[in-house]
């Protein structure tokens, strides 16, 4: 069973529904991980400041076990938190991740301790991430494949299992105090709660068409992106800069001063480029991509077109042109693509 994509709530403010798609859960990943990798960079100053590795192994053999553990567990924390956040065998990072903070706390509970909330709540949603299906877009694991979204979707009872989560680490942040790492637990555990469809998105009458370049590595990265945060493909239809599209739609004018990069016809007619092309991709996408855009909108217009322009001139040395003009898509997404 899977997240229903609408909301009832959703329905009675008049937004459109935005599921929780695998970009969604990548950027959770990529925050979890990134708290994992402070506990991990705070736990090795803490245990082999100053020693050499040579001298710190050595010193390891000699260690009553638990304190062995103790030294042992934050660096394998750092390689498994390193490949959680770049999504490589994720699900089993995430178990990993669990395991070593669990194991932790009971060497911990052991001596007299006690768990902080903090590491209860990460492990939490690492708990989520392991149960969670594999490889959501964003991930190294999806990486290749045709269909960048590979039909990624939630599970139903994950929603609730992350409201649970929040209110378990709401309690333990009023008990303990909002230090640090429990304001990022905190922050983590309302992002896994919230559903996008509480934030919506841009709404429009039909499709929007995203023009892009066919020889720009970065642009058909946008593609499949846009591809992935789209599963149903009610949002956009593609098509190539030099193709027969953007000559009927678009006149002869204005065609001359686009940019070769990604341009925003919008469904009620707004031909929008650069900077204002992606604040407006970002909120019709909604969800946390519209809160991401929201963002941008303390940013100067005219500076965000200088930052867009500054990558757009190295991005074909920093990414690969592709093959073919057409991104490389299974025949149920060839149909977004306009001739």
């Amino acid at each position: 069973m899977v997240e229903d994509a609408s909301d009832g709530r959703d329905a009675q403010r008049g937004r459109a529904a935005v599921q929780w798609t695998g970009g969604h859960q990548s950027l959770l990943r990529i925050g979890v991980s990134l708290w994992l990798l402070l506990r991990a960079a705070e736990g090795i100053g803490a245990s082999g400041a100053g020693a050499s590795e040579l001298q710190a192994l050595g010193q390891l053999a000699a260690m009553p076990t638990p304190v062995a553990l103790l030294w042992l567990q934050p660096r394998l924390l750092l390689i498994a938190a390193l490949c959680l956040g770049v999504g490589v065998r994720s699900r089993a990072a995430a178990a990993l991740c669990a395991a070593l903070i669990a194991g932790r706390a009971a060497l911990v509970f052991a001596g007299g301790g006690h768990m902080a909330p903090a590491d209860a709540a990460i492990a939490a949603l690492l708990t989520l991430q392991w149960l969670a299906p594999a490889a959501p877009y964003g991930s190294l694991d999806a990486r290749g494949r045709l269909d960048p979204g590979g039909g990624w979707q939630r599970p139903a009872w994950h929603g609730s299992a992350a409201i649970v989560v929040l209110a378990g680490t709401t309690v333990g942040a009023s008990l303990m105090g909002l230090a640090p790492a429990m304001a990022l637990a905190l922050l983590l555990a309302a992002a896994a709660a919230a559903r996008p469809a509480w934030v919506g998105r841009v709404d429009c009458d039909g499709p929007d068409v995203v023009f892009f370049d066919g020889h720009c590595g970065l642009c058909h990265r946008t593609v499949r992106w846009l591809l992935a945060e789209d599963p149903v493909g009610a949002l956009f239809r593609f098509a190539a800069l030099d193709s027969a599209t953007l000559q009927d739609r678009v006149a002869a004018d204005t065609r001359a001063a686009l940019p070769d990069s990604v341009v925003v016809l919008t469904c009620d007619g707004r031909l929008l480029t650069r900077f204002a092309a992606v604040r407006y991709l970002l909120a019709r996408l909604g969800g946390v991509w519209r809160v991401l855009g929201a963002g941008l909108m303390i940013v100067p217009q005219r500076l965000g077109d200088l930052g867009y322009d500054a990558v757009a001139r190295v991005r074909h040395r920093i990414f690969k042109s592709p093959a073919t003009a057409c991104p490389l898509m299974p025949p149920a997404l060839r149909a977004r693509m306009l001739p």
